[in-house]
């Protein structure tokens, strides 16, 4: 995280699995907050659920780095970041966190995480990558609830 003119960014790049291992081993049992290890671990299974039901039903995507990236989400969502589903995009809230996806092709992993927390349904995590759409290939944040920046 970063805190740069009173914005906390949290941005999520390129990691190796060794990286992603030690970010998680410091969050999940050195940051926890509210929820407790298996509270975690069962919304990370969710998330999981929610990209391969997503990925399956495009019939294309990149579920490798999503899934991969499940846990980091579920903590950031879920632990770590002040974010309100019924107000995604308040800019008058300056404690409001924003994120920022730079590997805009895990896009299947935010959406299963913004579905998660309540941003919109999780049935609509089945039109990923569909003509007509607002969940396509890469996050837009002009048309999908919770996401503060478009990348690719």
């Amino acid at each position: 995280t970063l805190l740069h003119n009173s914005w906390k960014y949290c941005i999520l790049n390129e990691v190796n699995n060794s990286d992603i291992s030690s970010f998680l081993f410091l969050f999940f049992f050195f940051f926890r907050k509210d929820m407790n290890k298996l509270e975690l671990q069962k919304t990370a299974n969710e998330i999981r659920k929610g990209i391969d039901s997503g990925v399956h039903a495009a019939k294309a995507g990149h579920p490798g780095g999503s899934l991969s990236a499940a846990d980091i989400f579920t903590y950031l969502y879920f632990e770590e970041m002040n974010v309100d589903p019924k107000n995604p995009k308040d800019p008058k809230d300056p404690d409001r966190d924003r994120f920022v996806l730079s590997k805009g092709h895990t896009a299947p992993g935010l959406y299963a995480a913004l579905a998660e927390k309540g941003y919109f349904p999780k049935e609509d995590l089945l039109t990923l990558r569909h003509l007509g759409s607002y969940l396509q290939g890469h996050p837009d944040m002009k048309h999908i609830p919770g996401v503060d920046m478009s990348s690719g």
